[in-house]
C-alpha cells in the first residue's frame, strides 16, 4: 500500500492568507480613494467607528475560507481604509484656523519645534503652541486654538518680501526684526497676525498647501 504524504502542508494554508492579504490591501485602496472624492466631511466618530468595525471584521473574517475570506478581506480593507483617511481629515479640520483669528493680532505661547531656517527674506521656523490669547488685553473668548504654526520674520531692506522699519509687509505686517536667535525647544511669548495656509496654483507640481497639512500646520503668520 502507498500512502501519499504532502511535503508542504502549508502551502494551501499559506495561498488562502496570501489571497486574503492581497484582498485586504486592495480594499484599503479603494477605500482610500473613495474618501478623498467626498465633498463633505463627516464627525469624526463615525470614522472611529468605521476603523472599530474593520477591526472586528478582520478577526470574525479568519475563521471563514474559500471565497467568503476574500470578500470579507476586501470589505475590511475598504472600511479600514475609508475610515483612516477621513478620520484623519476630520481632525486636521476641526484644527483648521478659526476664521476669527484671521487679520487679527494674537499672543501666542509656544515651543519652537524644529531648527529655524535663516534666509535672506528673514527667519522661518514652527511653532507648536501652548495658548492663545488676543493682543492689546481683549477679555473676548479665544476660538479653538491652532495646534502648529509657521511663523517669521520679514527682513528689512532685502529681496521682495522685505520692508523697511516703516513700511508694510503683505497682508498689513510690519517688518519687525527678530529679537534674537531661536533655537529648537525654546518656549516664547509672542505677538502674530495669523492666515490660513496658501499657496501658488502648481498642477502637478508641488503643492505648498498639501505639504503644509502633511505637517499638521494649520496656519501661518
Amino acid at each position: 500500500m502507498v500512502i501519499r504524504v504532502d511535503s508542504r502542508p502549508g502551502d494551501s494554508l499559506g495561498a488562502r492568507g496570501g489571497g486574503a492579504g492581497f484582498a485586504l490591501l486592495a480594499g484599503s485602496v479603494a477605500g482610500t480613494a473613495a474618501q478623498l472624492r467626498q465633498t463633505v466631511l463627516w464627525e469624526e466618530t463615525l470614522y472611529a467607528l468605521l476603523v472599530a468595525f474593520a477591526f472586528v471584521g478582520w478577526l470574525m473574517s479568519t475563521r471563514a475560507a474559500g471565497r467568503s475570506r476574500w470578500l470579507a478581506a476586501l470589505l475590511v480593507g475598504a472600511m479600514a481604509g475609508f475610515g483612516a483617511t477621513g478620520w484623519r481629515a476630520a481632525a486636521y479640520a476641526a484644527d483648521a484656523l478659526d476664521p476669527a483669528f484671521e487679520g487679527r493680532d494674537v499672543q501666542v505661547v509656544g515651543v519652537v519645534a524644529q531648527m529655524p531656517q535663516v534666509g535672506e527674506a528673514g527667519l522661518r521656523f514652527v511653532l507648536e503652541v501652548e495658548s492663545v490669547a488676543w493682543a492689546g488685553g481683549t477679555a473676548s473668548p479665544v476660538p479653538r486654538q491652532p495646534s502648529r504654526l509657521a511663523l517669521g520674520w520679514y527682513a528689512s531692506g532685502t529681496g521682495l518680501w522685505a520692508r523697511g522699519a516703516t513700511e508694510s509687509a503683505p497682508g498689513g505686517n510690519s517688518a519687525v526684526a527678530a529679537p534674537g536667535p531661536l533655537h529648537a525647544g525654546e518656549r516664547w511669548r509672542l505677538t502674530v497676525r495669523l492666515k490660513a495656509p496658501h499657496g501658488n496654483l502648481n498642477p502637478h507640481g508641488f503643492d505648498q498647501e498639501l505639504r503644509m497639512w502633511e505637517q499638521g500646520i494649520a496656519a501661518s503668520g
